[in-house]
């Protein structure tokens, strides 16, 4: 969660361009440090956070969208069957994914199975 404004975050990278310490320009606006340096030294691209969706744009929406559904007619899905969702999608529509041949899905849901109780 982040508890700290752009507005904040721009000062005080303002502050730190202008000579002031990263640490002092944190404290004084109230941001975190790292996320300050990451911001000053152009670690990401504009306010993206966390690393890119790995299904795709398209698959994650149609996901969310079936599970909302599944879940408003009393029907929420179990993870085992979410995982088997993907894995239908993926082969189905042939879409490229960073997963090799699926393999990513297979072991999580082998996992998941394995482990139940």
């Amino acid at each position: 969660m982040v508890n700290w404004t752009k507005e904040n975050m721009e000062s005080a990278i303002e502050a730190v361009q202008n000579g002031m310490s990263q640490r002092k320009a944190a404290f004084t606006f109230d941001v975190p440090l790292m996320t300050l340096n990451d911001k000053i030294n152009k670690k990401y691209d504009g306010d993206q956070v966390g690393s890119p969706t790995r299904l795709g744009t398209k698959c994650e929406a149609l996901l969310v969208t079936l599970i909302l559904f599944m879940s408003d007619i009393g029907m929420a899905l179990k993870k085992s069957q979410v995982l088997e969702t993907i894995k239908y999608y993926l082969v189905e529509t042939g879409e490229t994914n960073w997963f090799e041949n699926n393999k990513f899905i297979l072991i999580i849901y082998f996992i998941y199975t394995s482990n139940k109780v």
